[in-house]
């Protein structure tokens, strides 16, 4: 067997701006970052390396980690506009989701990896149907990448999915870039017996679990007039599924007591307000108690069918937006805590906060660079405010996860953009054609 290459060596040259999103939250200028062996082993001045790379006029900070998403549905993308959520569900979701093969799966799979480097994520956590269908293709991108499995109650009972969940689970080594990991949709697709399965199952193997919750008042209002009688953060709790490994997508429609418990527990949410705000959930994630109580917050973008982009730049800008607005408030949610819900926040949700999130010595080398010379940093000021409020992800430049180069001056390594772009398209054409007007 081939020797596996070692992680190359190489120094960002004069950083103009260093957000480093550390304990202090610093922002360095005109510094240098030595990476050695997918590490950042020295930051400082006057540091040199064989290679360099040339971070003048540039912003360095961690990459964002996305912690809700739908990969392959990308191939979705602008065919479920403005349509009520069950409308949406019964005459776009699902039957778009019945025609899907495996080529369509890894042209979705391969597009949403191709926008999310452009973008500047390096850890994202996908939840999907048949995960076997993506699985290696999600190998390809260098991104790092937790592949939940999709568990309800079919026609054959959750079995056949909680068996393919664990096909992969065994899969999973320490380090590995791409990890499985079990998501059960809901408590309206799950029994509690496989909601616990499931959870059963992720504690067996080690391995993250993440479920949609409490994402719109039909659900909370169902969940309690069943014979559960309860809310679904209760009805979780009850079923003892709340620690630190478990992650809750949405929480839209969750109390003031629930988001304590969801603190007590260790648990963390993915707010996820732009799909939540296009599909018109209502609801808004009570941000503001979920931080006080001391609960993790991370941000996905949630799938391209229902955002419609996986840029967790305009994410961040509406997370921080729609608390502003709903609470009366332009002081709730500064950019700066938007920033820390994108990088440390996701990067405790996926349990690598001692390896990823911020630029420190000694962490892993997941970083990104922007591009100072674009008018949304004109003048440049508050890099930060920058960053949350006029940026988006076509000011990134460079994107690297441990030390490798994922995205180099503007263009995605791993993939020929415009052949991919082609299969995309064939597969979005073959999907959608026929469809239900």
């Amino acid at each position: 067997m081939a020797k596996k290459a070692e992680p190359e060596t190489f120094v960002i040259k004069g950083a103009s701006f260093v957000v480093t999103q550390d304990a202090e939250r610093r922002i360095l200028r005109n510094v240098d970052v030595l990476v050695s062996g997918g590490r950042i082993s020295k930051i400082g001045k006057y540091l040199t390396a064989k290679r360099k790379v040339d971070g003048k006029k540039k912003l360095l900070l961690p990459g964002f980690v996305n912690t809700h998403t739908h990969l392959p549905m990308t191939v979705f993308r602008g065919v479920g506009d403005d349509m009520v959520l069950q409308e949406w569900l019964k005459k776009r979701v699902w039957p778009l989701e019945g025609r899907m093969k495996r080529a369509h799966f890894e042209a979705g799979t391969v597009l949403s990896h191709i926008e999310l480097i452009h973008t500047g994520t390096t850890a994202a956590f996908d939840f999907y149907n048949d995960i076997d269908l993506f699985y290696d293709a999600s190998k390809r991108s260098g991104l790092r990448l937790y592949v939940g499995q999709n568990v309800y109650d079919g026609k054959d009972g959750p079995a056949p999915k909680l068996a393919l969940a664990e096909k992969f689970l065994k899969k999973n080594r320490p380090g590995e870039i791409v990890q499985a990991a079990v998501c059960p949709h809901s408590i309206y697709s799950c029994s509690d017996e496989t909601i616990v399965a499931s959870k059963d199952l992720a504690r067996k193997h080690g391995s993250l679990f993440q479920i949609h919750l409490s994402e719109t008042r039909t659900e909370v209002a169902e969940c309690e007039i069943s014979r559960r009688a309860c809310r679904p953060v209760e009805l979780a709790d009850r079923l003892g599924i709340l620690d630190k490994s478990t992650s809750l997508a949405h929480c839209g429609w969750i109390s003031k007591s629930e988001a304590k418990t969801i603190a007590s527990r260790g648990a963390s949410v993915s707010h996820c307000p732009v799909s939540n705000m296009k599909l018109a959930a209502g609801g808004v994630t009570p941000i503001l108690e979920l931080f006080l109580y001391g609960a993790n917050i991370s941000l996905g973008t949630d799938g391209s069918v229902s955002n419609n982009t996986l840029d967790m730049f305009g994410t961040m800008k509406t997370a921080a937006l729609i608390q502003k607005f709903h609470r009366w408030d332009a002081s709730v949610l500064p950019a700066q805590q938007a920033l820390d819900f994108a990088t440390l926040g996701g990067a405790r949700l996926l349990g690598l906060e001692s390896e990823i999130g911020s630029i420190e010595e000694g962490k892993s080398a997941d970083f990104i660079l922007l591009d100072l010379t674009s008018i949304r940093f004109q003048p440049v000021t508050n890099v930060v405010s920058h960053i949350i409020y006029s940026a988006t992800g076509d000011v990134v430049t460079d994107v690297f996860v441990a030390g490798r180069a994922l995205k180099r001056d503007g263009r995605v390594v791993a993939f020929d953009t415009e052949k991919e772009f082609a299969k995309a398209q064939k597969a979005s054409d073959e999907l959608v054609s026929g469809l239900e007007d």
